[in-house]
């Protein structure tokens, strides 16, 4: 690659020499043609500077060539640097490896030396760790099925005070809403027959008024007087229909302060019924939250407790395996411990 790069470089220098020839000869050619024809002076120079533009950009184009590959040949250069880097990285890395594989072998042996060395250790430990397994296991098992059953045992209270108080609190709505009814029932009974009252006076009283007023209007025949008489009547008119209209206001005042006093009454109970349905609403809340806590406090000492069995279990555990295996080992090797002691 670095041979045809060279061959490459000095045809471009063969070039660039062969072209500067030229162009000298071109420029001489140009000094005989001018002495010999003056009169194509003009065309003869047009063409002599076209000919050494030419030149000139092909000499361009080389030397641009030439910086073309002076370029890819520092890349080529750099290129090759790199490649090595990378080889010397390599080997470095295979080298790393290899002596990363001896290491990793010699602690192989050494281990597997050790493992021959700590079989019987490792055998009694076995032993010993199935043991305190199963007695962890037994301990957390019994703890955890108690657990779970005062959990639920808290969870049946619970529920059991739930329903209880939500019954409880559905009968006492049950009759607040009764007495509720009975009593906005007793005011519309007694305001009804109170307005019907109210209505038979104030149809009494418009009847004695009218009769009142046709015996007025009776002495009227005896009036002689026309003037008088017109005067008369306009009169008993006015008192008639002033009569009438003062009785209607009355009654309809005595009514309207009935209405009043049946919607005043009204709110009142159902404010009452209301304060009371609240209350019972409170205390079915406080029924159940006081259930709610008591339970709380029973699953709180259950876990207490649950904490308190791990704890043995762990410290059962800990008793077994912190038992000295190298010297028990020892003694089942010199025939000093039977099978009685493993137990």
């Amino acid at each position: 690659m670095a041979i045809a790069d060279d061959d490459k470089k000095r045809q471009l220098d063969e070039d660039l020499k062969r072209s500067g020839e030229r162009r000298k000869a071109m420029e001489e050619k140009f000094q005989e043609h001018t002495e010999a024809r003056k009169e194509e002076q003009v065309k003869q120079q047009e063409w002599a500077s076209a000919e050494v533009q030419k030149e000139e950009e092909g000499e361009t184009k080389k030397q641009e060539a030439m910086e073309q590959w002076r370029k890819t040949e520092k890349q080529r250069k750099k290129d090759v640097e790199k490649m090595k880097k990378e080889k010397r990285a390599e080997t470095e890395r295979i080298e790393e490896s290899r002596s990363q594989k001896r290491k990793d072998e010699k602690r192989h042996a050494e281990y597997m030396k050790s493992l021959q060395k700590v079989a019987t250790v490792e055998r009694l430990k076995t032993r010993r760790e199935t043991q305190s397994k199963r007695e962890k296991q037994e301990i957390i098992s019994g703890a955890e099925q108690r657990r779970m059953s005062e959990y639920k045992e808290a969870e049946t209270d619970v529920k059991s005070s739930k329903r209880k108080a939500e019954q409880e609190s559905r009968k006492e709505r049950g009759d607040i809403d009764s007495e509720e009814k009975r009593l906005l029932g007793g005011i519309e009974e007694d305001v009804s027959d109170r307005k019907s009252k109210l209505t038979a006076k104030e149809q009494t009283e418009l009847s004695n008024f009218e009769a009142d007023m046709r015996r007025k209007r009776g002495t009227l025949k005896g009036i002689s007087d026309p003037n008088l008489l017109s005067r008369t009547q306009n009169e008993i008119d006015r008192m008639e229909k002033q009569g009438k209209s003062k009785i209607q206001a009355k009654y309809n005042k005595l009514k309207t302060e009935l209405e009043v006093e049946r919607t005043q009454k009204a709110d009142e109970i159902r404010s009452n019924a209301k304060k009371e349905r609240e209350e019972i609403a409170r205390n079915e809340r406080s029924q159940v939250s006081d259930k709610r806590r008591a339970a709380s406090l029973k699953k709180s000492q259950a876990d207490l407790e649950y904490e308190r069995e791990l704890r043995t279990a762990k410290e059962k555990e800990k008793e077994i395996m912190d038992m000295n295996f190298d010297e028990m080992a020892g003694n089942e090797e010199k025939g000093e411990m039977g099978e009685e002691g493993m137990k």
